[in-house]
């Protein structure tokens, strides 16, 4: 594309310079929901680009005054500033994006609770699954069910999504699995189950016949109750510092407790009305405190962690894999 023949103001239209590239983007959706600095090897791995360009990028940046360089010489790292004008409504915007994505799984979520029978589980599948899909590009869900109760979930299902469809202009694609449908599945179809995103019961690889999809369940499930409760551990601590950027998200994940206990079972009740009593009665600091606390009770709760949808699967992800936990 060429660019435009007639310039603007960079007064009046500052936000042509600072979201003008995707690189930009990238790298502004990563530091404005930090509030550490990186090393720009760091941005680049994480936004899954070339150094050189987030380099180049960087530089621009900090010349516009939205990012600053700390540190000296080959130390250097760098942050949001959120001393710009801008700062805040450029979180804004990267935080919408977030919304905007949680509201959607939660909304399908919302509908798969409601169904009558339940479905066995309910996902999304290929391109958005795995962070591939193209502008346009529908959402693909699958729904497990009962053979005979499937016509009716799938239909239900899609009944009950349409407003989320509609407010959130997004299209999504329904596809009905049985059991013995997920049992026969050949590549590429398992390649597409095994990287699938559960929204609502486990994973459909749990399905699986295939050798392939024992051995990624023999490796998950072989994981030490210590494994299991460092990673919670790293995700309490990811979700805590998510929650001093934006405080709202202890409102939004009070509401889903209040959802979820409509349908709980009993034991999985106690834990959530222990988190709501927790989040109606601790301040901030107080509740990241209780999300990275390596003690007994902090412990039990993680393991019916209600906040880890306000994580990305890429932020899910970095926390149980960075090794400076």
């Amino acid at each position: 594309m060429r660019p435009p023949t007639q310039k603007q103001s960079a007064l009046s239209a500052p936000l042509n310079a600072i979201l003008g590239t995707e690189t930009n983007v990238r790298v502004l959706r990563l530091l404005s929901t930090l509030n550490q600095p990186l090393s720009p090897n760091e941005v680049a791995r994480r936004t899954a680009l070339q150094p050189s360009g987030v380099r180049r990028a960087l530089h621009e940046l900090a010349n516009i005054g939205v990012v600053e360089f700390v540190g000296i010489g080959t130390r250097q790292h760098v942050q949001f500033r959120n001393e710009h004008p801008l700062a805040e409504a450029i979180r804004t915007l990267f935080r919408a994006e977030i919304d905007r994505v949680r509201v959607i799984y939660t909304g399908i979520a919302a509908v798969a609770q409601r169904l009558s029978p339940p479905p066995k589980a309910v996902w999304i599948e290929g391109p958005v699954a795995t962070s591939t899909d193209r502008l346009n590009d529908p959402i693909m869900v699958g729904i497990l069910g009962n053979s005979k109760d499937i016509g009716k979930l799938v239909e239900h299902l899609q009944e009950g999504i349409a407003s989320v469809e509609r407010v959130q202009d997004v299209t999504i694609d329904l596809h009905g699995w049985t059991i013995p449908d997920l049992r026969a599945v050949q590549e590429p179809d398992e390649t597409r189950l095994i990287e699938a995103h559960p929204i609502f019961g486990p994973p459909p690889v749990m399905f699986l016949a295939s050798k392939r999809a024992m051995v990624w369940r023999k490796r998950r499930n072989v994981m030490k109750h210590s494994d299991l409760d460092a990673r919670a551990r790293a995700l309490g601590i990811a979700i805590a510092n998510k929650l001093a950027h934006d405080p709202s998200l202890i409102s939004q994940t009070r509401v889903r407790i209040i959802q979820l206990l409509q349908g709980a079972a009993p034991p999985e009740q106690r834990e959530l009305r222990e988190w709501l009593h927790i989040l109606d009665t601790m301040s901030l600091p107080r509740l990241q405190r209780l999300l990275s606390d390596p003690g007994e009770r902090a412990t039990r709760l993680r393991q019916s962690l209600p906040f880890l949808n306000v994580l990305t699967g890429e932020e899910r992800d970095h926390a149980v894999e960075s090794p400076d936990r």
